[in-house]
């Protein structure tokens, strides 16, 4: 795997992959792929509820934040009248509207870190519960 992993590294001419899961980065939720809809604008907007990644440890105060709520920049028709604007085929994003639920995926075991030969603290110091 590893040797396979290089080679496509050295084929695509990258310094290296960060492709170990997909996630979006967001502002107060962090990398994450949890949500679900929980609406719709009158423009065809969706309303997104975003949890936290259950699949990384988080700083403790994360647990008091609760979910976070944003609502799409733009309609999923909007959106692909943009993809169809960029020569994309419109019919092979038919699927996108059933997108109304997401969960992170795990990450691959390729991309797991060997245990460190040290002890890791459990205590927080930039922060006050």
């Amino acid at each position: 795997m590893v040797e396979n992993i290089e080679a496509l590294r050295r084929f695509a001419g990258l310094p290296f992959l960060a492709t170990d899961r997909n996630v979006l980065n967001l502002p107060g939720v962090g990398k994450s792929l949890t949500f679900r809809v929980i609406g719709v604008t009158r423009y065809g907007r969706r309303i997104l509820e975003f949890d936290h990644d259950e699949t990384r440890r988080h700083s403790p105060i994360i647990h008091k934040m609760g979910k976070v709520v944003i609502i799409e920049s733009k309609s999923i028709h909007e959106y692909l009248n943009q993809l169809e604007g960029m020569g994309e085929d419109r019919k092979d994003y038919e699927g996108l509207y059933g997108y109304s639920l997401g969960q992170t995926e795990h990450r691959v075991p390729i991309y797991d870190y060997p245990e460190p030969d040290y002890q890791i603290t459990e205590e927080i110091s930039n922060l006050k519960l």
